[in-house]
Order: C-alpha cells, then sequence, then structure tokens
C-alpha cells in the first residue's frame, strides 16, 4: 500500500486515510470511511428539468444514484480523455451519490498532524467544502467533505429530482 511518506507517524499522531482522486490538474482527498464504493462509469439516466449540477442517474444494483460531475461542479471543461474516468459513491442524506471524478489513485496513509488549514478559496471551491490540504512526495492534495459538496438547498432539489429513494 503506498503511503507517501518515507517515516513512520510521531507515536499517538493518528493515521488518516484517504481516497485520492483527480479533476483537472488538480489532486483531491477524501476520508477512506466517507466511500461506499467506486465504480466504472455506465451509462446515464438524464431526467428532464435536472438541477444543472445533476449529470445524471444510474441504477447500482437496485438503487438510484444520482450522478454530479466535480468538473461542472467546480466551473472547469469538460476532460478530452475519459479512459480513466471513475464514479465515487458516497452516503449522503438522503441516500447514495455518485461524484464523476477524472481518475482515482491508490489508498493514501498520511499522519493526521500533516494536514494543514485549508485557503478560504481555490479555483471554483468554496471553503466551506474543504477540510485542509496535506503535501505527499511534492504533491499537493486538496482535503474534501463531500457531504458539504452540495449545499442544504441542493440536497433538496436533489431529493425531489430523484426521489432520494431506492428503485
Amino acid at each position: 500500500m503506498n503511503t507517501g511518506f518515507d517515516s513512520p507517524a510521531p507515536e499517538g499522531d493518528p493515521i488518516v486515510q484517504l481516497v485520492t482522486f483527480h479533476v483537472a490538474d488538480m489532486k483531491f482527498g477524501v476520508n477512506v470511511k466517507s466511500v461506499e464504493e467506486i465504480i466504472l462509469p455506465v451509462s446515464l439516466s438524464s431526467l428532464p428539468r435536472a438541477p444543472g449540477f445533476l449529470e445524471g442517474m444510474i441504477n447500482l444494483r437496485g438503487r438510484i444514484i444520482p450522478i454530479l460531475s466535480m468538473r461542472k461542479r467546480f466551473l472547469l471543461p469538460q476532460a478530452e480523455d475519459v479512459s480513466k474516468v471513475r464514479i465515487i459513491v458516497v452516503g449522503l442524506e438522503p441516500g447514495s451519490v455518485g461524484f464523476l471524478v477524472d481518475r482515482v489513485d491508490l489508498l493514501t496513509k498520511i499522519p493526521f498532524s500533516r494536514i494543514q488549514p485549508a485557503p478560504r478559496h481555490i479555483q471554483g471551491m468554496d471553503a466551506e467544502y474543504l477540510e485542509g490540504v496535506v503535501e505527499v512526495g511534492g504533491q499537493l492534495i486538496i482535503l474534501l467533505d463531500l457531504h458539504r459538496v452540495l449545499s442544504r438547498e441542493e440536497k433538496s432539489q436533489l431529493a425531489g429530482t430523484v426521489g432520494g429513494k431506492d428503485a
């Protein structure tokens, strides 16, 4: 497993496990505890009059999962190379949501003490869903709280659009 560190964490420093992924030229991390599963993209069903942040929906083993594009969320252009695109499924209220990302990396372990406070604003992202930043192997990883990527109003819109229920 890739830890990204040459030396172990100091005694008593909790280890945080991250699923790291890429959107455009930015690298992100989310706590592995937030992730239900990572899947290959499948054909998306669109909904008329769906909120702009909703890419479409999939039926995942009998569960209707709305899919959101992280590129759209961060106001970025669509990717040219989609060969490594993945969907990260996360449990949110009122149900699971899939986040479409450009590429997913290996699980990364970091000592909690290495996490620095997040800047107030990073290219198209609001501080409310930034948990911090950490440098690993010379590369900056932006830590996201996927539970906060959608506002309360957007979660309500999403629930109204897809019914917030399993199929």
